[in-house]
């Protein structure tokens, strides 16, 4: 059981450093996912069945394209009564090969997502969540955590220039 201080903390960090949202995603009967927010692009989706969870289930992306940014595995984490026919808050974290299996991992521990989001639902704290985890690609890693304060005063004809930019655009316009 995870201690009340401990989903405390996740709480607080989560809502201070991750937003909630909703997509405009939905999966079709033949495995593949419809996006439908700009245009209509199919991307295939294939359960990890093999993934050590705690509860629910992963779902991955293996190459979610994107014209911001470095194609990459998307996983969306799905909590064990999911249903198609309910909406859900979405939250979207970074480093996502390191949030729920620390059997895959580069240093066999995980950050437990899939148990701490399962006791906030299952205790009431938090309405039910999917969680959608964009792993990062170490080599450029730091282009994902470029700090968003530190971009709005850089002058346009720079912001051109720099990749990094991509993650914000690939977050509100890809996922």
């Amino acid at each position: 059981m995870v201690s009340k201080s401990i989903i405390k903390n996740f709480v607080i960090i989560v809502f201070t450093l991750i937003f909630f949202s909703c997509n405009n995603a939905r999966q079709t009967k033949n495995n593949k996912l419809d996006i439908t927010k700009k245009k209509s692009t199919r991307i295939d989706v294939n359960e990890l069945t093999e993934a050590k969870l705690f509860s629910g289930k992963i779902e991955r992306i293996a190459s979610f394209p994107s014209k911001y940014i470095k194609t990459r595995p998307v996983d969306v984490w799905l909590p064990k009564k999911y249903s198609n026919d309910k909406q859900y808050a979405v939250l979207y974290m970074h480093d996502g090969q390191m949030l729920f299996d620390a059997s895959t991992t580069w240093n066999k521990q995980e950050w437990k997502v899939d148990e701490v989001a399962t006791n906030l639902m299952e205790n009431g704290i938090t309405k039910d969540f999917i969680v959608v985890a964009i792993h990062n690609i170490s080599e450029i890693r730091w282009l994902d955590l470029f700090p968003e304060k530190a971009i709005k005063n850089i002058p346009e004809k720079v912001k051109d220039s720099i990749k990094s930019l991509g993650v914000s655009n690939f977050k509100e316009e890809d996922l």
